[in-house]
């Protein structure tokens, strides 16, 4: 029975990850604050610049930074970036980044007791359940903690997902956008660099 009960809730988990970031993603309102005139060969330049100027702006994706510290973890995330903190529920964390790109990230912290291999097994079944495809699966090794990173697509929304245990808490960092934005994969990989479990 508690089995069952864990495998619905990485599913219920990854699930909602996954609308989160499609229904943000492909948001038809959503402005876009650059247009694509000004991008130049890779260079954002500032588009109220005049060409004598030569304002030229380097696309780093966490130019201003905001370290987000809580129980017993923390990321560094664009400053600015509009964040909803749920410490009661599994979804611990709903972060929303709108520059550069649209890009949607959820922190999951949920009870799990059992071994790191059977919370892989529960998320990888909630990944197929929701209509994923997976694209990659590897383990890597960051900030002194085992994590197996598992990149999904659904439609036009990648998501790569960073799944990992320690002590009795499973960890899930989704983070994901439009898989034509190459912004997307740069912004959440520099994210997870940050994030520590103490």
């Amino acid at each position: 029975m508690n089995k069952y009960i864990l495998v619905n809730n990485s599913k219920l988990t990854y699930l909602v990850s996954l609308f989160l970031v499609m229904f943000i993603s492909s948001c038809s309102s959503c402005e876009n604050k650059v247009s694509p005139t000004d991008v130049d060969a890779g260079v954002l330049v500032d588009a109220g610049a005049s060409a004598d100027a030569g304002v030229v702006i380097p696309p780093t994706p966490l130019e201003v930074k905001e370290t987000v510290v809580k129980d017993n973890w923390e990321l560094v995330l664009p400053f600015g970036s509009n964040k909803t903190f749920n410490p009661e529920k599994d979804i611990a964390l709903t972060v929303m980044i709108s520059d550069p790109s649209e890009i949607v990230l959820v922190l999951s912290k949920e009870d799990f007791s059992e071994s790191y291999d059977e919370y892989l097994i529960h998320s990888l079944r909630g990944i197929r359940a929701s209509g994923s495809e997976i694209i990659s699966i590897k383990e890597l090794d960051s900030n002194n903690q085992k994590f197996m990173e598992i990149e999904s697509k659904k439609g036009s929304i990648t998501v790569l997902n960073w799944i990992t245990v320690k002590n009795n808490f499973g960890y899930t960092l989704s983070c994901g956008g439009s898989a034509e934005d190459a912004m997307v994969e740069d912004v959440c990989l520099e994210v997870f660099s940050s994030f520590q479990i103490n």
